[in-house]
């Protein structure tokens, strides 16, 4: 069976993914039809990436899906993509968040370079040796 995030957007059945899909085409001006071989995650990769700083609960004229606080979309099919985007882990830390500041935390993260993770490993041997001195004494 195909979670939500992965159903072609021409397949979708579930109600909160179609206003998500709705507002966020309404936002960029798109036709919902030019999307509908999508999977949800391919639609939000490229509509949440484009220019994500025009993306925001500030540019939201009415009300939508999109500045509705993650707690209050459990009971929707919605609720269970967000989970999916945050890799199965409990979304109780981010209840407070809304949808659109979630998307774009999920899909315009900065790449990571080798060089920052050098640093992080280096930092991590920092911190292994400094507490294996500590556990000596």
């Amino acid at each position: 069976m195909k979670t939500l995030l992965h159903t072609p957007l021409g397949e979708n059945q579930d109600e909160s993914v179609a206003n998500l899909v709705r507002d966020l085409c309404g936002i960029r001006n798109r036709r919902i039809s030019d999307y509908d071989d999508y999977t949800l995650f391919n639609f939000l990769e490229v509509v949440v990436k484009e220019d994500s700083k025009s993306l925001s609960s500030d540019h939201l004229a009415a009300p939508m899906i999109l500045d509705q606080k993650l707690g209050k979309l459990q009971d929707l099919g919605i609720y269970s993509v967000c989970k999916e985007l945050n890799n199965g882990d409990t979304l109780e830390a981010e209840a407070g968040t809304i949808l659109v500041k979630f998307l774009k935390k999920r899909f315009t993260a900065p790449a990571s370079s080798g060089k920052s993770a050098e640093v992080s490993a280096h930092d991590l041997d920092v911190r292994i040796i400094q507490q294996r001195r500590r556990n000596a004494y």
